[in-house]
């Protein structure tokens, strides 16, 4: 699963990425928004002013930015009115006052930004990061060898060594020598169907297939890199405020 961590590149299109501001999840403190972006679920405060993490924080015990530290990078704090729970929490700072984490990370603004949705401080001193919702994941229904991946903004279904489960985006019967490096899926000969999953047979062998399609995995050691005439099955988070889920193949 990746990090709850954004890259200073996304940051960078933030301004121009559609946005669309939804209340925080249910469980969320109320000091927290999660802004829905083009390709990301970003934490801000309620004025929707980036939040960051200081990655030393975690490694070292809450909180090592304090003081001059503290003014530059204000801690997002909390009246202790609400008890987090879940991902979220509270750590009581060196000067008494309670700070919201997220993952077991403090959560801060950043003094120089002036606009919501900012994030000047993403990447400073390679230790500054802007945090971003990651959902909790969803609910599926799968033969039990499958897991769920964390590929944002979406959970992708991945096979025991974590390689990602394809469906052709047209009608395809292939089952080895596909493009994109793909192979269909083996499937045990004693499987059986599960939802929207079947075994199939071809060319006298078994192999899983998703709503009426062969499912496939890279061949090859890259096995996340997009490929052209084939999708991954995504678990789709569609909404912080509600958790709605659906499972689907795009």
């Amino acid at each position: 699963m990746r990090p709850i961590l954004l890259t200073a590149a996304a940051c960078a299109l933030w301004p121009a990425a559609s946005k669309a501001e939804n209340p925080p999840p249910a469980d969320a403190p109320r000091e927290v928004v999660v802004q829905s972006l083009q390709h990301e679920f970003l934490l801000t405060d309620t004025k929707g002013m980036a939040l960051y993490i200081y990655k030393p924080d975690r490694a070292r015990g809450l909180s090592r930015c304090t003081d001059e530290c503290a003014q530059l990078w204000p801690p997002l704090l909390t009246d202790g009115a609400e008890k987090p729970h879940g991902e979220w929490g509270v750590a009581t700072r060196p000067e008494g006052t309670r700070q919201l984490t997220y993952k077991g990370y403090g959560l801060y603004r950043f003094s120089r930004d002036t606009a919501p949705l900012q994030a000047k401080g993403d990447g400073q001193q390679d230790v500054w990061q802007a945090a971003a919702f990651v959902p909790p994941v969803p609910g599926f229904v799968a033969p039990g060898e499958f897991q769920a991946r964390w590929d944002q903004p979406y959970y992708v279904l991945a096979d025991v060594t974590g390689r990602f489960l394809y469906t052709a985006r047209t009608a395809s019967a292939c089952v080895s020598g596909c493009p994109d490096h793909l192979a269909a899926l083996p499937a045990p000969m004693a499987a059986r169907a599960v939802g929207d999953w079947r075994p199939v047979d071809r060319s006298g062998a078994r192999y899983w297939s998703f709503k009426g399609k062969i499912v496939y995995t890279r061949e090859d050691a890259d096995a996340s890199a997009p490929v052209k005439s084939f999708t991954p099955i995504r678990l789709q988070y569609e909404a912080p405020s509600t958790a709605a889920t659906r499972l689907a193949a795009r």
